[in-house]
Formats: C-alpha cells, sequence, structure tokens
C-alpha cells in the first residue's frame, strides 16, 4: 500500500493509550513517526501531527486544519548529516502555518524561519521573536504578573554563567551574573489606581554578589541604589578621575559672626543656594542684614556652608566673589571678600585696602543694612 489510514471512531471520544508494560528505570514508551523516503533533501518533511476539525458546520476555514508540528529537515541528508528543525504551525483564518522554529542548533525562532544573524555572536544560541509583515509593527517579546503589591516583580530577564559553581544562591559563586527586572509600582495595591513600574538592573561583580546597581523609576528619573554609583565621563574605561558620582542642589542658611560671642544680628535675607557636582560647590546668594547686633572676637567670619572643604594645600584658600553694599569699612579704594579656608565650614571676610589685604575686623567694617551679593565655588575633600 502507498498510504496508510487509521481512524478511531466513538460516540463520545476516541482515544489512544500507549504504553510499555516493562517497570524497570527508563521503561519508556516511544512513538516514532517515520519516513520511507531514501533520499531526505532540504525541507522535507519528515513527521507531521495535524490538528483538524474537519466537521464544523460552517465549513470554508472552519474545517482547514487548525494546527500543527512537523519535522523539517534543514538539508540534503548524509552519513554525517541529519540537521532538522521543529516547526510549529497555527492557522488564524487559514490552513495552518509555520509560526515557530526550534532550529537544529538550538535556536528559536518566532514569526520567522530564518532569523537575521548578526556578525557578532552568530553562532550562539539565541531567540528570535520577528515581525515581517512591513507595516509599523514589530516583533515583542511579553514578560508578565499578575501582582497587585509594591516591589513584586513583573518580569525579569537572567543572564547565567554556568562555569560558576552555585546554582542556588547569588553570592560570589553564584551563577546567576545579571539581571534586569520590572518591578511594580502601586500605593494602593492597585485598589484605586492601577499601578505603574520601575526597571531595576542588577550586576555582579567577580567574587562579589548579584546586587542592584540601578533603578530606571516609573516617572522615567534614573537613580543609582548606592551612594558611591556615578558615571563615567569622557572616558571609554573605569578611571576613577572620570567618575562623576555625586550631585546635589539645596539651600542653606548664612550667618554672619565673629570670631567670639555673637548675638542680636537681624536679616532680611539670608537663605542661599547651592549646587554640587562632584567635589566642586557652587554657592550663590545675597545676605541682607537689617541689624548688625553684637560681634564678638577679632574677625569676621560667614558660617553654615553646606559642605565641608578640601584643606589639602592646593586648595586651602578658596575665594568666593562678592559685591558689598552699605560697608562701613576703609573707602579709600578697598573692597570687602570672603575666602573659604581650610576645613572649615565659614568664610572669613577680608577687607582689601590700597595697602593690602587684611581680615575685617568685628568693630566698624560691616554695619546695619549691609547687603552682600556673592557667588563662586570651592572643592570638597
Amino acid at each position: 500500500m502507498s498510504q496508510t489510514k487509521a481512524e478511531l471512531l466513538d460516540g463520545k471520544s476516541a482515544s489512544v493509550n500507549l504504553k510499555n508494560p516493562a517497570t524497570a528505570d527508563n521503561s519508556t514508551m516511544n512513538l516514532v513517526l517515520q519516513t520511507g523516503e531514501t533520499d531526505i533533501a532540504a525541507d522535507d518533511v519528515i513527521g507531521k501531527i495535524s490538528f483538524q476539525a474537519p466537521d464544523e458546520g460552517t465549513g470554508t476555514d472552519a474545517i482547514l486544519v487548525a494546527a500543527g508540528i512537523q519535522a523539517v529537515s534543514e538539508g540534503d541528508f548524509s552519513s554525517s548529516n541529519n540537521a532538522t528543525q521543529l516547526e510549529f504551525l497555527t492557522g488564524a483564518s487559514e490552513a495552518a502555518a509555520a509560526k515557530m522554529y526550534v532550529k537544529s542548533n538550538g535556536n528559536v525562532s518566532i514569526g520567522t524561519a530564518n532569523p537575521i544573524m548578526s556578525g557578532y555572536d552568530a553562532n550562539s544560541t539565541r531567540l528570535t521573536v520577528y515581525d515581517g509583515s512591513g507595516s509599523a509593527q514589530s516583533g515583542y517579546l511579553e514578560l508578565g504578573a499578575n501582582a497587585s503589591t509594591n516591589g513584586y516583580n513583573a518580569g525579569a530577564i537572567t543572564f547565567v554563567n554556568e562555569n560558576n559553581a552555585d546554582a542556588t544562591n547569588n553570592d560570589a559563586d553564584g551563577k546567576t551574573v545579571a539581571q534586569i527586572r520590572s518591578t511594580i509600582v502601586t500605593s494602593d495595591s492597585n485598589a484605586g489606581d492601577d499601578s505603574g513600574a520601575a526597571i531595576e538592573l542588577w550586576t555582579k561583580a567577580e567574587a562579589g554578589s548579584l546586587t542592584k546597581r540601578w533603578q530606571v523609576l516609573s516617572d522615567g528619573n534614573l537613580l543609582p541604589n548606592a551612594t558611591s554609583t556615578g558615571v563615567y565621563l569622557g572616558v571609554t574605561a573605569a578611571t576613577a578621575a572620570n567618575l562623576l558620582d555625586d550631585y546635589e542642589e539645596g539651600t542653606w542658611t548664612a550667618v554672619l559672626s565673629g570670631t567670639g560671642s555673637s548675638s542680636g544680628q537681624g536679616y532680611d535675607n539670608q537663605t542661599m543656594r547651592y549646587t554640587k557636582i562632584g567635589r566642586l560647590v557652587y554657592i550663590t546668594g545675597m545676605l541682607d542684614m537689617n541689624d548688625l547686633g553684637t560681634l564678638g572676637g577679632d574677625y569676621l567670619k560667614v558660617t553654615g556652608l553646606p559642605f565641608t572643604p578640601d584643606a589639602s594645600n592646593s586648595t586651602s584658600y578658596q575665594p568666593i566673589s562678592t559685591h558689598h553694599l552699605n560697608v562701613a569699612g576703609d573707602t579709600t579704594g578697598g573692597a570687602f571678600g570672603w575666602t573659604v579656608y581650610g576645613a572649615n565650614t565659614f568664610m572669613y571676610v577680608f577687607e582689601h585696602t590700597n595697602g593690602g589685604a587684611t581680615q575685617a575686623t568685628t568693630s566698624g567694617d560691616y554695619e546695619d543694612g549691609t547687603i552682600v551679593g556673592f557667588s563662586g565655588g570651592y572643592l570638597t575633600s
């Protein structure tokens, strides 16, 4: 016979049970689909399982083969080659057609039988999701969860080095070396507003544990997981001098005092601003005095700097640009300036006279109504 056909008909159901009666270990039942071809060429179907509802009353597309699995040769068989792929067929309004492929090398592709292999790692095992419809659509990889708890995972992609020893723990010898996670963001367990999500980037240092490094927050902002984590700028290697690991904006309160006890100062404005980028702190503002009060000690200083300055020899004196109004000091061509000195969170007030620079004293230099506009930067350690 050129063709063999078997039908199982039952008024209620039809089933075939295949059993290996042996009880020893690995006594497996093996169903083999064979072809009698003697010369297998490329694209020959070696075996196939089809799913169909031929008696569906609406006819037309409904009675076509709706799904199937088939083994297809990838090339001519020979004494050293039997490369074969599995194709998974599904139908929408058609006879079932191949939609997913498991290639002989282990690659999996969805939407195309021939995924485009880039030149980089072209021989590596991969999963390809492809939409070749030619429209604005494209392939998507969708990961999901059913979660209503803040911080739960909505999906993750894990990167593994099988050569590492520990498959259980994410510690120094753990196999998991990196991960991308999406975590649920919800303030009310989805009782009101539907949740959002953040993206977390995890990496493992050599001999270190898998650790969260960065988050893309649900509002789109990028947040490091540690204050020591930064961005290398202007280089293609991890150079310490190019690591930007700090940025901050805020306000600070400037207070005029003497080197001794001081009291009774009044201000129309003493709130100043700062911006810190790496080690550089830029300060700006306007100190507006309405009452000088009592200033003790020998010299004037402005306290309240937001960060401790660097006290190294090259930066012990860090001048700040100022513009003074309503001062009672030298009026014969002199000027006043502020200077950050050493590792002190204050600035000394200097008076630059025709005869040179001297520290401004607590008596007779500033007065009620003195206004100082200033801006400048200093380095922290």
